[in-house]
């Protein structure tokens, strides 16, 4: 039995960047032996076993052939007379095929340590084209490293796009995807990698007309390395993408968009918000009093104070980013208002008027509306 450490581990130790996990890979082992090592089974597609102690994931060695359609239609071989190459092999790009064995000895057959040197993702072999994913991951890796994909990958990855497989990957897989890759300081290089291959139209045609109106694509890279560098959640950095998307589309498309996409609760909500309110907040000045107060109404502030105060957050980094000072001016007359809101003697009128206490509330909730907008004479 042999082990190694393989993967992502290596790749960003060679970077020198951190890694969260560590993966090993066991040549010359059989599930029996494992277990009666004291690693625990976990694996259902394939044999990957926890370690007694430390917890961390082995796996045997194995090769695999494709039997079917998606990124699932694979069947493994984990035999013990499965080689460390062999292992390797199977794996998407050259610089996740490298191992280190116990004396630190690094194995890289595929030769990843010159393509990291050189800042180029590359595909293993052919045998790359069978799994569709792989599109969305090399897309994932050059907004995480800012690496250039080979011009021979890029061929292999229209290659899937034209086999039209890309269309049995799951929303909630393409979206696992996207979470990962918004979260990096390059998140544009996914998009932007996408379209080049032409999975973007195929996949996420929504994102077509962002990718392509440089202006709009080179504000929301800029954007997104601000968001990076500000450690903003992804919640956030999906409402500024969305903010983007949604400029090419009327607001019933867009919100459908957002409905179907795979983002969780909070991030949805808080697309929904920028989508449906920030435009309106930029021309306040134009709006009712009744249309201002339905705004405040429907952003919750009362309820959902963390949502409204992100979305504030927000509004003000889309603004500033856009050097919008009209705007920046509107959002100070919403936290005005909102913040005049909290002086209404509300336990006071429902002791008083508990019958008509709703419309009383809006009445005086209107009143605080008009007067703010009156005194910085935006009426």
């Amino acid at each position: 039995m042999q082990i190694y450490k393989v993967g992502g581990f290596i790749r960003d130790k060679l970077l020198g960047i951190p890694s969260n996990d560590t993966d090993f890979v066991v040549v010359g082992s059989t599930p029996e032996a494992m277990i009666k090592l004291g690693f625990k089974p976990v694996g259902s597609d394939f044999p990957v076993f926890l370690h007694p102690k430390t917890k961390e994931e082995y796996a045997l060695a194995r090769s695999e052939k494709k039997i079917s359609i998606g990124y699932r239609g694979f069947t493994f071989n984990a035999a013990p007379d499965i080689s460390l190459k062999d292992d390797l092999a199977r794996r998407d790009i050259t610089i996740n095929a490298i191992a280190e064995d116990e004396y630190g000895d690094l194995i890289d057959p595929f030769g990843g340590q010159n393509d990291l040197k050189n800042g180029i993702i590359r595909h293993i072999s052919d045998a790359f084209t069978e799994d569709p994913l792989r599109v969305l991951r090399v897309a994932r890796f050059s907004a995480k490293l800012n690496f250039k994909v080979a011009d021979e990958t890029l061929v292999l990855m229209k290659k899937i796009v034209s086999s039209k497989e890309l269309k049995s990957l799951s929303t909630e897989r393409i979206w696992l995807e996207i979470n990962k890759a918004i979260m990096t300081y390059h998140s544009s290089n996914f998009f932007q990698t996408l379209n080049s291959c032409n999975a973007l139209e195929q996949i996420l045609p929504e994102f077509v007309p962002l990718v392509k109106n440089l202006d709009n694509f080179n504000l929301f890279t800029t954007m997104s390395h601000v968001m990076s560098d500000d450690n903003y959640q992804i919640h956030k950095r999906l409402g500024i993408l969305f903010y983007f998307v949604a400029s090419y589309f009327n607001i019933e498309q867009s919100c459908e968009f957002i409905n179907k996409s795979g983002m969780n609760k909070q991030s949805k909500g808080m697309a929904f918000l920028i989508v449906k309110y920030y435009n309106n907040i930029k021309m306040l000045n134009k709006l009712s009093v009744n249309a201002i107060y339905d705004i405040i109404t429907h952003i919750d502030p009362s309820r959902r104070i963390e949502r409204y105060v992100d979305f504030i957050d927000l509004s003000y980094f889309i603004a500033i980013s856009k050097n919008e000072t009209q705007t920046l001016h509107h959002l100070e007359l919403i936290k005005q208002i909102i913040n005049d809101y909290k002086n209404i003697k509300y336990s006071k009128i429902r002791q008083s008027n508990p019958n008509d206490f709703i419309s009383i509330i809006k009445e005086e909730k209107l009143k605080i509306v008009k007067a703010v907008l009156t005194t910085t004479n935006t009426v």
